[in-house]
């Protein structure tokens, strides 16, 4: 996910943890708008960076864990969808950020389920994804804060939680990420 170092090498299979108060901060603000969800999956969960917030956030929730770098390995764009989950959220391969999106679409229990992923903000502005984003306009949470991807690094992009579901008030918020 990281944009550090465009000219040097990339993470293998775009393995970029989440930093934890990026999640929390997203959290705070989905428990005042969601029912609890009965059932989470994280289908990109690298080493769990997300859902051990997640699991603090929602200790009653089923929570699910893909990935392709686990054993089993197991690819959430070619896994048959399991429609059975009241929240999707991931921090998503870059390079196949709208497969995702789109992918996890087809996993959600029904309409009033939703589907979060961390992307950087100019994921907006593509040719390729308008169309798709002009039928699907997402909630964007803006994190005025950069996230760090990798030791000792800052990020170089601006980035915000894209939300599809019906409880989300529709527009743009800037979550409060300041530091504790």
């Amino acid at each position: 996910m990281s944009s550090t170092g465009r000219a040097s090498k990339r993470e293998a299979k775009d393995f970029y943890p989440t930093p934890p108060w990026l999640t929390e901060a997203l959290c705070e603000e989905l428990e005042e708008l969601l029912i609890p969800p009965e059932s989470i999956l994280e289908p990109a969960a690298g080493d769990g960076a997300i859902t051990k917030v997640l699991e603090e956030t929602w200790p009653l929730a089923d929570i699910h864990q893909l990935d392709i770098r686990h054993e089993p390995s197991v690819d959430f764009l070619t896994e048959p969808p399991k429609p059975e989950f009241d929240l999707i959220i991931t921090n998503p391969p870059y390079s196949h950020a709208l497969e995702f999106v789109k992918r996890a679409m087809e996993w959600r229990r029904n309409f009033n389920s939703t589907v979060v992923m961390l992307l950087r903000l100019n994921w907006l502005g593509s040719q390729v994804r308008a169309s798709w984003l002009r039928k699907n306009p997402p909630e964007v949470w803006v994190t005025p804060r950069r996230p760090c991807f990798i030791k000792g690094t800052a990020d170089s992009c601006e980035y915000a939680w894209f939300l599809w579901g019906p409880q989300i008030p529709w527009g743009t918020r800037w979550l409060s990420t300041e530091k504790g």
